[in-house]
């Protein structure tokens, strides 16, 4: 690959949070025919790259990794759990489907979780139909506890019918002190399913699209929260819809360009902000001896510029809300926005992989000035591979 301009020394950067071998899933000669194999083979610091198929649900630990579907590739998966991830750690999840009893499940992460053009959709476990109703939830499509650094870009979350319990599962569903950051995605609330209670069958509750508890907090940007509708049931037991969201227990949450519908008090308001925060999107996973392009959105007469980072950690001030790069992050190429809201750098060019190191993973994010003050984009990860994967 060509040198690296001088305008784009910012990829010459020290060590990568990510910097690591690659391995590849897929059924053909050579490659790992499970997911779950190759997070148990990978070292800290490593790539999974997953080719087309459907693969079976797996879990992550306390490694440093990156889960991404091939270019191209649609990649179907079952639940996906992430369980101990310490506050040093990364997992990067780029263009899975989740289908399964659960979409994304996490806990006990003090490490950084994010996702991005996903799909997190619980189905129902263990039946919809003609079970006992009872207290509780249906799964939900991301469901996260304890976890003080989650950030969903461009995702989908929808959750699963009830099974045993009368009310359908939240779209999003965050609990004891968890940080969680939402940018151009869905949450949708589970439809469907009915259950016995006594002598009677009834629709199940429709799930709200968030429930927001136990301390938590939540930037949702440009994001739809939405309730499902109950079952509706020829008996006419149907069932109630659900709410758009609901915060409790001492939590918090900010919005912006996010219409909301919340429940009334005991229910807490979110803090409701003007304006769009930028929208970065681009390039997600680049091979070796190409380039990488951006675009971000933005006001007109705005000035923006690219920042590439190593790490990202979540900033809830006055002026900035969702997750900014930190470890001397550095900026390059900077951009005035002229007429149509939009800026874009159509041909970055990336740094050469060595031979020890074939993949490696890094931060962008797009800074935008303008009369209102600073403004943060989502933080984007890229993922960069040698040309023989």
């Amino acid at each position: 690959m060509r040198a690296v301009l001088a305008s784009l020394v910012l990829f010459s950067l020290g060590p990568l949070s990510f910097a690591g071998q690659v391995l590849v899933v897929g059924p053909g000669s050579g490659q790992i025919p499970s997911i779950q194999t190759a997070v148990t083979l990978a070292q800290d610091g490593d790539i999974v790259l997953v080719k087309s198929g459907s693969y079976a649900s797996f879990s992550l630990g306390d490694k440093s990794l990156a889960v991404v579907a091939d270019t191209g590739a649609v990649v179907q998966v079952g639940g996906i759990g992430i369980t101990g991830l310490s506050s040093d750690k990364y997992v990067v999840l780029s263009r899975l489907i989740s289908l399964d009893s659960y979409g994304l499940y996490a806990r006990n992460c003090s490490g950084k979780i994010l996702a991005q053009d996903c799909s997190f959709h619980a189905g129902s476990f263990p039946s919809s139909f003609d079970v006992n109703c009872g207290p509780g939830l249906g799964p939900s499509g991301v469901d996260v506890a304890s976890c003080s650094a989650v950030a969903l870009t461009r995702c989908q979350a929808q959750g699963g019918w009830a099974s045993a319990a009368l009310k359908n599962g939240c779209g999003l569903l965050i609990d004891s002190a968890s940080r969680v950051v939402v940018h151009s995605s869905t949450a949708i609330g589970g439809t469907g399913g009915s259950c016995i209670l006594g002598f009677f069958q009834f629709g199940h509750d429709g799930g709200d699209g968030l429930q927001l508890l136990g301390g938590s907090s939540l930037y949702a940007s440009s994001t739809l929260l939405s309730g499902a509708d109950g079952t509706v049931m020829s008996n006419d037991n149907n069932g109630f819809p659900g709410t758009g969201s609901s915060a409790t227990g001492g939590s918090s949450w900010v919005v912006r360009d996010t219409p909301v519908s919340f429940s009334p008090p005991p229910g807490i308001a979110p803090l409701v902000l003007t304006g769009r925060t930028p929208a970065l999107t681009g390039s997600t996973l680049v091979r070796d001896n190409a380039t990488a392009t951006f675009t971000t959105t933005a006001p007109d007469g705005s000035h923006v510029y690219l920042a590439c980072g190593t790490d990202a950690t979540f900033a809830y001030t006055t002026t900035v809300y969702g997750v900014r790069l930190v470890g001397s992050p550095r900026r390059f190429q900077e951009r005035t926005v002229t007429t149509g809201g939009q800026v874009s750098w159509p041909s970055l060019t990336l740094p050469n992989l060595s031979s020890s190191n074939p993949g490696m993973v890094f931060f962008v994010q797009a800074v935008v000035s303008s009369t209102s003050g600073p403004q943060l984009s989502n933080v984007q990860a890229v993922v960069l591979v040698d040309a023989a994967f």
